[in-house]
């Protein structure tokens, strides 16, 4: 519990479980939610975030931009069972296994995206890892894997589930769900290049 209360702290966001939205340096665009969940059954600090760069806008960025999603856990070192090894590093076993499942839930209904993800410790939070997609963006941020997925999310959708298969242990799955409550006017604006 210690080792979340130190996450939370290097994050130093307002509040867990709020939509955030920032533009950073060399206008890096970004919108997450932290929240704490329980993890295969013990306390984690969770984030979803989705970061962008170029918008198309403009003949000079159109095609130059990328679209990523990042789901990140800590701490780790507890979550005894589930390989983090294997999604490490560009020579991963993991690599190009779609073992990461974005489910949007909206109105009773589910869609589920499975996507290939990389996997890397995190540099900003002590005993952190980090699951992340990213899509070179053609002109149009809604096009591509994760601009669908963005789009869908944004239509009247309550909550996203983000999963992530242990691919050496199928039966062990580490998982969280993030309200879209007040996410949607940030993630419109991301897409937007605001």
């Amino acid at each position: 519990m210690m080792l979340a209360a130190a996450f939370l702290a290097a994050l130093s966001q307002p509040a867990l479980s709020e939509w955030q939205r920032e533009v950073g340096p060399h206008g890096v665009r970004r919108a997450w939610i932290d929240r704490e969940a329980p993890v295969l059954g013990l306390p984690c600090v969770v984030r979803l975030q989705f970061s962008a760069t170029g918008d198309g806008g403009t003949a000079r960025d159109r095609g130059r931009g990328m679209l990523a999603l990042a789901f990140s856990i800590a701490p780790v070192a507890p979550l005894k069972g589930f390989d983090f090894d294997y999604f490490e590093g560009p020579d991963a076993p993991a690599k190009g296994k779609k073992l990461m499942s974005v489910t949007i839930h909206k109105d009773g209904q589910r869609t589920t995206h499975w996507l290939a993800a990389d996997g890397w410790r995190s540099a900003d939070v002590a005993d952190g890892f980090v699951f992340g997609v990213a899509d070179r963006l053609r002109g149009n941020p809604a096009s591509g894997r994760l601009g669908k997925i963005l789009a869908e999310m944004m239509r009247d959708a309550q909550h996203v589930e983000v999963a992530v298969v242990d691919g050496r242990h199928p039966a062990t799955v580490l998982s969280a769900t993030f309200s879209l409550a007040d996410g949607k006017n940030a993630l419109r604006e991301l897409t937007a290049g605001r």
